[in-house]
This record gives structure tokens, sequence and C-alpha cells, in this order.
């Protein structure tokens, strides 16, 4: 008998969409396999990122795959960042401390310097803070987050908060709390490190920005005599010859050690992770600005005032551009033309608990009243020939 005549079955490579063959032989007159070709597996994809959206706190993002072999795509999901995500693992340092609306000196801080936090992975909380008696206080806590707002049980019973203690601005950039001493009651802004959060990238700010909404915290307790007029409500125009026009009044501002100051007074504007920018007016309380012509603030439909607000001084928000306002249930009472000459404003729900308005609160606004039957502010728009609805 003949032998076989050996021809080779040459080898096939794999790719990531097909498999492949090892080299083999076969008889070319008889086609009598002489050696096996065996199936190789397929090889990996080669997959590369393209495009990624990242998450944030309240969205989920996304990442774009693609294989650089075969062009296949698949896309990632990235869930939503928990809220606190970025208090995590880092120690924050007073970085800007007020008494009232007067900004300190931070030669003038004393043992307000040693004041930090560090949030820990699993909800415990180093604290050293300053106590009522105005003395330095040390110690661990649990820590937890929800609305922005940071609740640490431990300091909220050293100042006996009912139920938090620090305030982070939009997307944790910045801590806010209030410590109450022997001395008086004092805001402190905490950063990492009591570093400003834009650093230097001062060229962020160049623009046009619109007043967007007043972040007032719900344990404001007051709001103080004239307030509204002297905060800016519309424009703030930075330029980069360190220019700024203030609701169309010029100044100047300037970057020192990461810190943004309106004239050289005061640090008060600060960008958030959502490119909004932050302007601080004391107790808690600041303005929220956007980018372009996004504003809302000149033309808002509703202004709520915080919840556990007690009274509304003199002339605080004259001149107020809201449509609605609503005062919540607890407030006791409303001072000298409060909500005077607000040419927009056309309704008011005030809840039963106020006992006191001014003869002038609402004098020069064309507004009707919305309380409960039976509320003191009821008789007193009666009396005053303001119009009134009784729920």
């Amino acid at each position: 008998m003949m032998a076989h005549t050996s021809v080779t079955d040459p080898a096939v490579a794999p790719t990531c969409t097909k498999t492949g063959l090892t080299k083999g032989s076969h008889c070319a007159v008889c086609n009598t396999v002489l050696v096996a070709q065996e199936e190789v597996a397929m090889i990996d994809h080669n997959y590369t990122v393209i495009e990624e959206i990242a998450a944030t706190v309240g969205r989920s993002g996304s990442r774009m795959y693609e294989c650089t072999l075969c062009g296949k795509r698949y896309k990632e999901a990235i869930p939503t960042l928990k809220e606190g995500h970025s208090l995590i693992g880092k120690t924050w340092k007073i970085f800007a401390l007020y008494q009232g609306s007067t900004r300190i000196n931070k030669a003038d801080w004393g043992t307000y310097t040693g004041a930090k936090l560090v949030f820990n992975a699993d909800n415990t909380c180093s604290y050293t803070v300053m106590n009522k008696s105005g003395l330095i206080t040390s110690g661990t806590s649990s820590w937890s987050m929800s609305d922005h707002t940071v609740y640490i049980p431990q300091i909220n019973s050293l100042y006996n908060f009912s139920s938090s203690s620090a305030t982070a601005t939009l997307n944790d950039g910045m801590l806010y709390m209030i410590m109450w001493t022997s001395g008086g009651s004092h805001q402190c802004y905490f950063t990492p490190n009591g570093e400003a959060i834009l650093d230097d990238e001062s060229e962020a700010y160049i623009g046009t920005w619109k007043s967007d909404h007043i972040y007032m915290p719900d344990k404001l307790l007051r709001i103080p005599c004239k307030y509204w007029p002297d905060i800016p409500t519309s424009t703030i125009v930075i330029s980069d010859d360190n220019t700024i026009s203030v609701d169309g009044q010029a100044g100047s501002w300037s970057v020192n050690g990461g810190s943004f100051y309106l004239d050289g007074e005061r640090d008060a504007l600060t960008l958030n992770d959502y490119g909004q920018l932050l302007l601080f007016i004391g107790d808690g309380m600041y303005l929220v600005y956007t980018k372009g012509d996004s504003g809302k603030l000149p033309t808002m439909t509703e202004f709520k005032l915080p919840k556990g607000l007690g009274s509304v001084g003199r002339e605080a928000f004259e001149g107020i551009n809201a449509q609605v306002l609503v005062v919540p249930s607890g407030c006791a009472s409303i001072g000298i033309r409060a909500f005077a000459d607000c040419p927009k404003l056309k309704l008011a729900v005030i809840p039963k608990s106020v006992s006191t308005i001014a003869n002038s609160a609402f004098s020069g606004t064309d507004v009707t009243i919305l309380t409960p039957s039976g509320s003191y502010a009821g008789a007193w728009a009666e009396e005053q020939g303001v119009n009134v609805i009784y729920q």
C-alpha cells in the first residue's frame, strides 16, 4: 500500500469574534486526516473607553467602551454618587469664620484654628470643635447625610441642635457649621485642609452670572433688619482684568491664597461642583448664581422662608421680586416694612402662628393674604384693608 501524501493544513489565528485552528495535515490522495486540527478559543475583546459621563449626587453616569479589534461597543452604567461621598478621607478645617455678618481675621481666630472634622467610610467621624463654654472638645461620633445636611449626633448634643449640626453646600464643596460659645455664636466654613475649593483656578469665575435662588437654612431663627435691600440680587460680572460689577456697582477682586476676595474685604464667592457661584451672606445663608442668562431670582415665582424661622426683621425683604410668599408655621412676627414696596408680590401665605404684624409690613404692596380662619393675620388684614382669603 502506498504511503499517504501529506499536505499541511495551516493554522488559523483566533479573533475576538471567531475561534481559530491549530496546524494540522491530511493526505492529498485520500483526504485521510493525518494530524487533526484543534479549535483555538476566541481571544478577548480589547475594550477602551471612548466616552464617559461622570456620575454626580442625584444623577447616574455611564462609560462607552469600544473594541479596538472588531469595533463592538457596550455601555456601562456608573451608579449615582451617594451624598457625602466627597467628605470621606479628608481633614476638614475652617477657612472662613464669621460672627454675624462680620468676617473675622485669621489672626483673631484663637482656638478656632484647631477645629477640624474627619469623616470615615464606616460612618464614624472624629471631631475637634468648640463647645458652648468656648473650649476645644474632641471625640468620635457617627455621621450621616441627607439633602446636603450632615448629621453628627455628638455635636448636636454639644449645641442642643434638634436635628442637624453642619450643613454641606451643594455637592459637599463646603461645610457650614454654627459654633455657639460663651462669647456668642460663630459661623464656620470648613473645606478640605482649610483651603479654598477653587484654589487658583480663578479663570473659572470670569463671565456674567445671574442670580438663581437664595439658600436659607431651616435652623435660621430670625431674618435681620434691612436684610434683602443689602443683597446683590441680579447680576455679577467678573472680568479678567480683576474688576467686578455687582448689580452695576464697580469693584475689584483678587485671589489670595486660593480664596476669592471682593474689594479685598471678604471671602464671599466660591464655585460648587455644579458650576454654580455661591455668594455667602452670613448666618449660613447664600445666594446661588448661574452663568449666562439662566438665573431665575429676579422673576422668581415662590419665595419660601426657612422652616425654623421665628421672626422677620424690619425692612428685611423690602422690594423683593417674588410673586408668592410662604411664611412657615411657627413664625411669630413680621416687622416694620418687612415686605413693603414689592410690586410683583400678589399672594402671602401666613400661618396661624403669626401673632404680630406691623401696620406697614406690606406697605406699597398690593397683596392678598391667605391664612386660616380665626388667625391674627386675617384680623390684621381686615383692619388694614388688605385683601384676605381664609383657608
